[in-house]
């Protein structure tokens, strides 16, 4: 019974099959036919077309036909084990990867691809020699060399030419401790004068005479040259037909630009403290008259005392005060120092000349100034400052906080001193006893002078003007370094009228140590969420004038978004208000982040963002002028600033919105590239770029 089942069942198949294929039996020659996706038999019985056994390809590996490079595509295939179809697909460009390093010739350098060896063709570049360091000093008779290093490493140099001294002359070569027109007057000093003839000749070498314009400053015997106390000295040298002359100062201060404590009150006896000046008050200002030039000094409560100052001054000597004999002298702020001192030509009028260097610019100023003090002005007591941002209406940019108007013009003419010792004294209060030397006349004009710096005992310790909100993020926490306060990060303003809060916009705010635990803190923005992760300073109360932002950022990979402006810090934007917004963002070009300024809807591109170390941005408004600086443009070590005027009533309003800091905030879909962001510092002022 199960056989004959059986039976009946396949031979009702069998009649199925042949009523739907139409063909009573398929044969095929065992080759396969295919296309792009299958392979299958065909059938070669007459009047039969139909396909059988078909089925996909199967593939084997992927093989390399060409390699792609930098510039064109490479080819892969790969083939089918049964019916032997080939499939094939481009394999992308590959990118140019450029080392750290540079490739380099005597004439300049270029970055090579390690992948293709390929040139880029925007770094090759000449080399870059910026300090030249001599190696050989040329002479009259030899060429020298010097020798610089460019930034790829490689050491180039170029000859030094002989020293040309003209036929028949005679010439004293300047001595090694000659500095700035003055020699250091120290104990059996001494020293032998080089002096060259040209043409050599021995016979006029032998014959030279020298001689001293003030033997009772220095001697000099045989070109050896004595010195003997502190003045003005010429050396002549003469063969009878050619001659020379070397001219200095002799002075006790060091020349090294600095004094300490000890040598400015040895060299200040008069006004060293307020007992000394024979004045009542402890805090008063001195402003000394002498032939070389005037010197401003301040004390406070007798210990306290500033030894420099910044003044622009004229002078003039002779029967007549006018512009055919006058001095200009423009002394700057120098680090414990008294003073650096620069001269400037004859005038037409009292705006100033050509500044004089070298010989045309020797004097005794600096000898004279410290230790001859022929007069004093006491000053009015400090009371009324003119703030920092006030500056400018008195032609100064220096970085010192406070400035105050003080008028003087004085002239005295043909008088004796005594009779200028007494006008002094009744006109401005300063003692007869003071002595004046031989000034025949002496009229200084200047209009402000900067505030002194304080020093303590030595210490040289100096007050800095707060900004008026820090962060530094020091041991991972929001710090307020002004009042030790990690609380929410509270701060105060600098008229103590309002606080700032920080704002962080949870969850994916972490604090990051820096190596050392402490420095370099930095707060990290991460994980982007759609609008953005970031955090904000609010309450800062500058209004509308002159500020500065200044903070550092590390921007951790380069954004994926080529469309949208990733926001990393500022106040307000476009949707917000027409005006009285800037922001500083950044988007991506080519393989790199593309850093843009944004102020009341105009744009500046200011350079490239490095990835993975901390920069400095800064953020200057002065006046109409918006200034942008980028501590370092990717690829180079070269800063970046761009600036562009406002309009004239444009405005950013500090009142308006609160100051923001961004990881990634923009339209667009949110990725993962963390921004550090540390020493955020805004001030209600413009520091100098």
């Amino acid at each position: 019974m199960i056989n004959k089942k059986v039976i009946i069942n396949s031979s009702l198949i069998l009649l199925t099959i042949l009523s739907l294929t139409g063909c009573s039996s398929h044969q095929h020659d065992g080759i396969y036919q295919f296309d792009e996706n299958k392979h299958w038999y065909g059938c070669n019985t007459i009047d039969c077309d139909e396909k059988f056994l078909e089925e996909d390809h199967n593939y084997g590996n992927w093989t390399v036909i060409t390699e792609s490079t930098c510039t064109t595509y490479g080819e892969e295939k790969r083939t089918c084990s049964l019916c032997g179809y080939q499939e094939r697909r481009n394999i992308e460009k590959k990118t140019h990867t450029y080392p750290a390093g540079f490739e380099k010739d005597e004439v300049g350098h270029w970055s090579v691809c390690s992948v293709c060896d390929s040139i880029k063709t925007s770094s090759k570049v000449e080399h870059d020699y910026r300090t030249w360091e001599v190696v050989e000093e040329a002479t009259i008779t030899k060429e020298g060399l010097e020798k610089s290093t460019c930034v790829c490493g490689y050491v180039g140099t170029r000859v030094i030419p002989k020293i040309n001294i003209p036929l028949n002359t005679i010439q004293i070569k300047e001595p090694a401790m000659l500095k700035n027109g003055s020699i250091e007057l120290t104990e059996n000093n001494s020293f032998d004068l080089e002096t060259v003839i040209n043409p050599i000749d021995a016979t006029d070498v032998g014959n030279i005479v020298y001689s001293s314009s003030d033997e009772t400053v220095a001697k000099i015997n045989n070109g050896k040259v004595e010195l003997l106390k502190e003045g003005f000295v010429e050396i002549l040298a003469s063969n009878g037909t050619k001659q020379d002359k070397l001219s200095f100062c002799v002075t006790n201060i060091k020349m090294d630009g600095k004094i300490d404590d000890n040598e400015y009150i040895n060299h200040f006896p008069d006004v060293a403290t307020s007992k000394g000046a024979g004045y009542e008050t402890n805090n008063y200002s001195y402003v000394m008259f002498s032939e070389g030039g005037i010197y401003l000094s301040h004390t406070v409560n007798d210990k306290y005392i500033s030894s420099y100052s910044h003044i622009e001054a004229a002078l003039c000597f002779g029967d007549e005060c006018d512009m055919t004999n006058t001095l200009f002298i423009n002394m700057y702020p120098m680090e414990n120092s008294f003073g650096n001192i620069k001269f400037f030509e004859k005038p037409t009028s009292f705006d100033g000349g050509k500044e004089l260097t070298g010989n045309d610019a020797i004097n005794c100023s600096i000898s004279t100034i410290v230790k001859g003090t022929y007069g004093a002005y006491r000053g009015y007591d400090i009371e009324t400052f003119i703030p920092y941002s006030e500056l400018e209406k008195y032609g100064y940019t220096s970085d010192l906080e406070f400035v105050r108007y003080i008028p003087l013009v004085y002239q005295f003419k043909n008088q004796n001193d005594a009779d200028k010792a007494a006008l002094l004294s009744s006109t401005v209060g300063l003692k007869p006893n003071v002595a004046y030397g031989n000034i025949n006349s002496l009229r200084a004009k200047y209009d402000t002078y900067l505030m002194p710096k304080f020093y303590r005992n030595g210490t040289h310790e100096t007050p800095n003007r707060d900004p008026l909100v820090e962060y530094t993020f020091d041991d991972g926490k929001i710090v307020n370094t002004g009042t030790s306060s990690t609380a929410n990060g509270r701060f105060t303003t600098i008229d103590q009228t309002k606080t700032t809060i920080l704002d962080i916009v949870e969850p994916n705010v972490n604090f990051v140590p820096g190596a050392d635990g402490k420095e370099n803190s930095a707060i990290q923005l991460s994980n982007s969420m759609v609008g953005g992760n970031h955090f904000t300073i609010g309450g800062i109360n500058i209004g509308k004038g002159d500020f500065t932002v200044s903070v550092k950022v590390n921007l951790q990979a380069l954004t994926t978004d080529t469309d949208s402006r990733n926001y990393l810090f500022g106040i307000g934007n476009k949707k917000d208000a027409a005006e009285g917004y800037f922001n500083v963002a950044y988007k991506k070009n080519g393989t790199k982040n593309q850093i843009k300024l944004r102020v009341n809807g105009e744009t500046k591109w200011v350079g490239y963002c490095p990835i993975g170390e901390f920069i400095e941005l800064k953020l200057v408004r002065k006046g109409n002028t918006i200034t942008f600086y980028l501590e370092k443009n990717e690829g180079t070590n070269d800063i970046r600033i761009s600036s562009y005027q406002l309009n004239s009533d444009a405005s950013i309003d500090w009142n308006k919105y609160d100051l923001c800091f961004s990881s990634n905030l923009g339209c667009q879909d949110p990725g993962d590239w963390p921004a550090y962001y540390d020493d955020i510092r805004v001030y209600d002022y413009a520091i100098p770029m």
